[in-house]
């Protein structure tokens, strides 16, 4: 593996990113999660910087980066807000599928779109076990599903979901634009994090679309799926990274000005040890997430190293973040103070995009049936 120093564009990238979210993002956080409206104002001054489309490719209008450098972004937004960072994450879903499988007409058409100015794209996926169905009528589709939710699904221009074919179980990707008929946009989800996310529930009643509208051949779904997700996953990965970072940040800077019984509170050795668990928390995720996304990037993509990055960045932003709470004592149980609406967000990414506990079943499952990592 190459040296984990980054690059000068790496840093560039960074430090552009660390600049937009701590002074644009971070210092709303609280109002937007308070109001829990979709920040697209936000979102139109990160997509003017280029980024909210560092993935995309510049024969499309984006900066064609590695996903190493997304998770750089990433990861920066990922301290400043759970919600803001989740359009990110939406983005991201959406636009994977693409990126592996779509063709040339498919990319220039719907990525270019995400480009052309500030638009958002969405992943559909079941809140339970049942995808989507999928019926085949000549050289069309009908696709059916409910209770289904996507990231970015009330602002969407257009989405991409896995449906399964009623009669022989085959899966298959599909992409088409928000104006379809049939599909029905019934409203923001109430959250308790990530409250100025767009998480809409959706139902698709008939949908009709074409042989234009696969993604791949019909019957790849489930590859396509696997490979897109280790994009995601790594995403996602960086940005709970960023929830423990921030919820070290907030906990170093409170334990040195809260005093007790004459001394900071940092340096009593009950809250050095939580501080040094968030520590290794984020050093950890931070290395799991650039392992996955270097094998991307060198053409080794790993679905099992992007499951194991996720897994353990939420489950560490989760404990970390809850951490947090503790340092801060009666206070992180207070709006007053950042740490609790960190923990919130924090719960939801373990219960969103492949919860925590389905992805370790897989992970599993995977090493049973390899007996090695």
């Amino acid at each position: 593996m190459t040296d984990l120093i980054l690059s000068d564009d790496s840093k560039e990238y960074q430090s552009l990113a660390s600049d937009f979210f701590e002074n644009e993002v971070a210092s709303k956080s609280e109002s937007l999660d308070h109001e829990g409206k979709v920040p697209l104002d936000l979102y139109k001054k990160c997509w003017e910087l280029g980024l909210a489309t560092g993935l995309i490719p510049e024969e499309f209008g984006g900066l064609g980066l590695s996903l190493w450098d997304s998770c750089v972004i990433a990861e920066e937004a990922g301290k400043s807000s759970g919600g803001f960072s989740a359009l990110l994450e939406g983005n991201a879903l959406a636009t994977a599928p693409l990126l592996v499988a779509g063709n040339k007409d498919q990319k220039s058409k719907y990525l270019s779109q995400l480009t052309e100015k500030p638009t958002l794209a969405a992943y559909i996926f079941p809140t339970g076990d049942d995808l989507p169905t999928y019926k085949k009528s000549g050289t069309n589709f009908e696709l059916k599903g409910e209770k289904l939710v996507a990231l970015n699904g009330e602002n969407a221009i257009w989405y991409v979901v896995l449906a399964i074919d009623a009669d022989n179980n085959e899966k298959t990707m599909f992409v088409f634009e928000a104006a379809q008929k049939g599909l029905t946009r019934n409203g923001q989800i109430a959250k308790l994090g990530r409250r100025c996310a767009d998480i809409c529930a959706i139902s698709l009643d008939g949908v009709q679309v074409g042989e234009a509208n696969v993604l791949g051949s019909v019957g790849d779904g489930d590859d396509i799926y696997n490979e897109s997700s280790i994009i995601s996953k790594t995403i996602i990965a960086a940005h709970a990274t960023g929830t423990i970072s921030g919820a070290l940040q907030h906990s170093i800077k409170y334990s040195k000005e809260r005093i007790t019984f004459g001394k900071p509170i940092s340096t009593h050795q009950a809250v050095s040890f939580m501080l040094a668990d968030m520590a290794k928390a984020a050093q950890a995720a931070r290395l799991l997430a650039w392992k996955s996304a270097w094998l991307h990037d060198n053409g080794s993509g790993d679905y099992l190293a992007a499951k194991c990055a996720q897994v353990y960045a939420v489950d560490a932003a989760m404990s970390s973040s809850t951490d947090a709470v503790q340092v801060f004592g009666g206070y992180g149980y207070s709006k007053e103070y950042p740490v609790e609406r960190l923990m919130r967000d924090a719960k939801m990414m373990q219960m969103m995009c492949g919860t925590a506990h389905n992805l370790k079943f897989e992970i599993g499952k995977e090493l049973l049936s390899s007996g090695c990592v």
